[in-house]
């Protein structure tokens, strides 16, 4: 079927979050499709103190007449394949945002990010199993990602963000195929 028109959308920007992937994460491999799962080093929650923030772009307080949600990311799941012969990866994970006034929300995601042009410096594979060591020595690459979002909270402050669909566009930094960097803007679909 041909489609003649769409449906117009609008997008409203809700937030930002950027994570510091490197020093504070352990990782572990499945040698199957290179998967990553990143979890804080301490198998909970992200430092206090550490780089992983939740913000308004634009410093707003308010969102659409809803409260604007600001804090830190406390707990952080991502995994990242790269199927092989792909033009992209596949990422899905989750998160908790601990907010200023101390609610929690979690998010779930999946998404995409493109791998295609950058593959041989993205993760070298040996019969199949990704060999961390020799690994270490690949650059530092930057790509784009994408991701739809679902968010839960108890909060009733924060309920409104559980009702909007979201996308999320940012940009991810990988180290031997592993995730060392990622922000993201997370939109609602109006």
């Amino acid at each position: 079927m041909n489609r003649s028109h769409f449906l117009s959308r609008q997008m409203q920007y809700l937030f930002s979050f950027d994570l510091d992937l490197g020093a504070s994460r352990a990782s572990t491999r499945k040698a199957a499709g290179l998967a990553n799962q990143i979890l804080p080093s301490d198998a909970a929650l992200c430092p206090a103190d550490s780089k992983n923030v939740v913000y308004h772009a634009l410093d707003e307080a308010q969102v659409g007449g809803e409260p604007a949600i600001t804090g830190q990311v406390a707990f952080a799941q991502d995994k990242i394949d790269f199927p092989p012969g792909r033009d992209f990866g596949e990422i899905s994970g989750r998160l908790v945002i601990r907010t200023r006034d101390k609610a929690l929300i979690e998010s779930t995601y999946t998404g995409v990010l493109r791998a295609r042009a950058f593959w041989p410096l993205v993760v070298r594979d040996y019969g199949g199993v990704a060999d961390a060591q020799a690994n270490a020595d690949l650059p530092e690459v930057e790509t784009k990602a994408q991701l739809t979002t679902h968010f839960e909270t108890g909060s009733a402050k924060y309920r409104w963000l559980v009702e909007r669909q979201c996308a999320g566009f940012g940009r991810v930094r990988l180290r031997g195929g592993e995730p060392t960097w990622a922000s993201f803007d997370i939109y609602s679909l109006a």
